[in-house]
């Protein structure tokens, strides 16, 4: 049996610090096929990566990411706070940075494929709508990219159609929440002709959830689920037809398909 696209969540984020150029690198050596990142403007309009929107819950800094400059973000320690076993903190004074989505790309470049979730949320700062200037300034990054390399995704809709709009040519898909059924996902998919479904694995468990798992793979659409965290829940998706996993430990999720008899993907 053919496996599902194994993708790791930040990086293998259980190995190393989340979104920064040693857990992206740890996914790739680990076998996973993409990489998942989260995309952020500074406050001089330089597109880093980082999933919340302030520094404190990763680094030694505190504040905005959008308020602060990338040089400024760049001073601190992104492996601060990296704490796995619960006693040290392996990556504290290593040197470990607040990438740019730029290094990211270029890291995967011609070994995964990569999914950059754009994060312009309302209620978070830095919030930019209608202009969507993190939108914009991505278009300008991806010029010349290769396409086929690239998944552009969000749960903010207006994101996501002026993504569009400004980057044809690559893949979009739309994240819901655990409380988003499946068919949500895949009805708003279908109305605006976005690739790929992106529901929180809740919403597959409930009623109706495999049948509209179903229905997008007729349809031509990618499922790809978040977030796995444990490798068995990886095994069900696979068997549910599910095209994409984002695993915090690809390395754990891609021993467990392999033994339950999942080959490439």
């Amino acid at each position: 049996m053919s496996r599902p696209a194994v993708i790791a969540h930040r990086g293998a984020r259980l190995r190393a610090p989340e979104n920064t150029i040693e857990a992206f690198q740890a996914a790739i050596e680990a076998g996973a096929d993409a990489i998942e990142c989260d995309a952020r403007l500074s406050a001089d309009g330089q597109i880093v990566v980082c999933h919340s929107a302030y520094v404190d819950e990763t680094t030694d800094g505190s504040g905005a990411v959008s308020e602060l400059t990338f040089v400024e973000l760049r001073g601190l320690d992104a492996g601060a706070r990296f704490n796995p076993n619960g006693g040290d903190f392996p990556y504290r004074g290593g040197g470990v940075r607040v990438p740019l989505l730029a290094e990211v790309l270029e890291l995967a470049a011609g070994r995964v494929w990569v999914d950059v979730e754009l994060k312009n949320l309302p209620g978070q700062p830095g919030f930019d709508s209608p202009k969507e200037a993190l939108v914009e300034a991505l278009a300008r990054l991806l010029a010349g990219c290769p396409s086929d390399s690239l998944v552009i995704s969000s749960f903010n809709w207006v994101s996501l159609e002026r993504a569009r709009e400004l980057v044809p040519g690559v893949a979009t898909g739309f994240l819901t929440a655990p409380g988003v059924d499946m068919s949500v996902n895949l009805a708003y998919v279908r109305e605006h002709g976005h690739r790929i479904c992106l529901p929180h694995l809740e919403a597959l468990s409930r009623d109706g959830g495999s049948r509209a798992v179903a229905d997008a793979r007729a349809d031509g659409r990618d499922v790809m689920v978040w977030t796995v965290e444990e490798p068995g829940q990886a095994v069900d998706l696979a068997r549910l037809g599910v095209t994409g996993l984002i695993a915090d430990d690809p390395e754990a999720v891609l021993a467990e398909l392999a033994a339950q008899g999942f080959g490439s993907s």
